[in-house]
């Protein structure tokens, strides 16, 4: 009866912005850190805590709070998100949309599909598996920028051949104008299959999920990801594993103080 009484008599607090909210937290944190620990009674929460605090890892790279979700954009461009809809621009209709929630604001862009690719396209005969490319920030700015040189183009291609304004035709043209490219930058020749090694190594080294990065590349686990990439993966420091001692031993200890 206490939490039913509590529900139906507390009134709901409402704030202005969200800083009154975060200043409302900040007091709501340090009241209850001061009541004593479920698995210390002795101690409060804000004891236990400075003790564990040593002991924590500093966060590497920028921290942001989020919840991402993957959602279908509608026939009518709109997308659902905590009950309410949102429009997205008409070219996605119809389409998958990873939409990123955070305390301030919603961020959505689309999945980008693999291209089938045909004889005809690339003068390939295996057809590619098809998978779902994540569009980084970056790489969406790139392809936008793009599209104000090719999308008024018959063929409708992203890519194309500056010299004929047409699509590809095979690979071997493709390479006529990296060699070129690569020897105008003044830099070591490498081939373009290296930019995938990059864009692997780069994702690990800010320590992205190996997972989500094979993922990404078109593999089915992260064996490949581990083996090939794994001096790219941020090493363990010397309190690596104190964590868990922390939470697992010291329970140990207390439950089963004879062993």
């Amino acid at each position: 009866m206490g939490n039913v009484r509590e529900w139906l008599f507390t009134p709901l607090v409402r704030f202005a912005n969200l800083a009154e909210l975060n200043d409302w937290l900040a007091i709501r944190c340090r009241e209850l850190a001061q009541r004593k620990h479920p698995c210390h009674a002795e101690r409060t929460i804000s004891e236990c805590f400075q003790e564990e605090q040593r002991l924590l890892r500093p966060i590497v790279a920028p921290f942001e709070g989020y919840v991402e979700q993957m959602m279908r954009v509608s026939n009518t461009s709109l997308v659902r998100v905590d009950r309410n809809r949102y429009s997205v621009p008409v070219r996605f209709a119809g389409q998958a949309m990873s939409v990123r929630m955070s305390a301030n604001q919603i961020q959505g862009w689309p999945r980008l599909r693999s291209l089938r690719l045909t004889s005809e396209s690339l003068g390939v005969t295996n057809l590619a598996g098809r998978r779902d490319v994540k569009i980084l920030p970056p790489a969406l700015a790139a392809l936008n920028a793009q599209k104000a040189h090719t999308f008024s183009l018959k063929s409708n291609p992203v890519f194309h051949n500056p010299e004929t304004n047409q699509r590809w035709q095979g690979d071997h043209e493709i390479w006529k104008t990296w060699q070129s490219t690569i020897r105008r930058a003044e830099v070591r020749y490498r081939r373009p299959y290296q930019t995938r090694h990059t864009y692997a190594s780069m994702m690990l080294s800010a320590g992205e999920h190996p997972m989500w990065v094979a993922k990404q590349m078109g593999h089915s686990d992260w064996t490949i990801i581990a083996r090939r990439y794994g001096r790219w993966m941020p090493s363990a420091d010397d309190k690596a594993g104190e964590k868990a001692i922390a939470v697992f031993a010291k329970k140990a200890f207390t439950e089963y103080p004879d062993y």
